[in-house]
C-alpha cells in the first residue's frame, strides 16, 4: 500500500527591488507593486526584502512572514489561492524545519520538513481520516512509523519509501493479525499469521502469500 503525499514546493528568489509603484512609508520600510503585478509591504535593506513583510500575488497566495536577502526564509505564514494554508519555517524559499501544512480538502501534515517535503518525523491525518505517524523521507512514509486506515486496518513497524518494508504488525479490520517481515507492502520472509477465527501459521511468506 504506497501513500504518495501530495507537495507544493514554493521557491520565491527575488532580486533587487524594482517596484513600477513604490511608496516608503518609513526607514526601510516600503509598499511595492511589481512588475508581476504582485504587492510586497514591508521592510527592506540594501534594494532586497529583508526583515518581516507581506507579499501578495495576483492570483491571490499571500506570504507573511520573515524575508532574508529578497527571499523567504524564517517563520513565516504561506497561504495558497485554491485555500492551503503553510505556518511554519522556511529556509531559501521552502518549507524547511517545523510546520504545519492543511490543504484545502482537510488533509493535514505536522512535523518536519526538508527542502519543501515532509522529511524527519511527522503526523499525516488525510481527509478520510487515514492517519500516520513516525518518520517520513523524502516525502514518504519511510522509518520506524504506525499507519491506520480510515476502516480500522494497522501497521506498526517498518516502511521504505511509503511500503512496508522490514519488520511489523498488520492487523486488518476483520481481526486477522501478521507479525514478523515485510516486503514491498507484503508479508515476505518469516512471520505468524493469526486469524480472526484463531487459526494459526508460523512459516514462510513470499510476496504475501505462505509458502507450505
Amino acid at each position: 500500500m504506497k501513500k504518495t503525499l501530495t507537495v507544493i514546493i514554493v521557491l520565491i528568489i527575488f532580486s533587487a527591488i524594482s517596484p513600477c509603484n513604490a511608496e516608503q512609508t518609513g526607514d526601510n520600510y516600503v509598499k511595492t507593486t511589481l512588475p508581476d503585478g504582485s504587492i510586497y509591504e514591508g521592510h527592506f535593506k540594501e534594494n532586497l526584502f529583508n526583515g518581516h513583510g507581506t507579499l501578495t500575488w495576483r492570483d491571490g497566495s499571500r506570504y507573511e512572514g520573515e524575508f532574508k536577502d529578497g527571499q523567504i526564509n524564517g517563520k513565516g505564514i504561506f497561504t495558497y489561492r485554491n485555500g492551503s494554508r503553510y505556518a511554519g519555517e522556511f529556509k531559501s524559499g521552502l518549507k524547511n524545519g517545523k510546520g504545519v501544512f492543511k490543504d484545502q480538502n482537510g488533509t493535514s501534515y505536522k512535523g518536519d520538513f526538508k527542502d519543501g517535503l515532509y522529511h524527519g518525523k511527522g503526523v499525516f491525518i488525510s481527509r478520510t481520516g487515514t492517519t500516520y505517524k513516525g518518520e517520513f523521507k523524502n516525502g514518504l512514509y519511510h522509518g520506524k512509523g504506525v499507519f491506520v486506515s480510515h476502516s480500522g486496518t494497522r501497521y506498526e513497524g517498518d516502511f521504505k519509501e511509503g511500503l512496508y518494508n522490514g519488520d511489523g504488525v498488520f492487523i486488518s479490520h476483520s481481526g486477522t493479525r501478521y507479525e514478523g517481515q515485510f516486503k514491498d507492502g507484503l508479508p515476505h520472509g518469516n512471520g505468524i499469521l493469526i486469524s480472526g477465527s484463531g487459526e494459526i501459521y508460523k512459516g514462510k511468506f513470499e510476496k504475501g502469500k505462505k509458502v507450505k
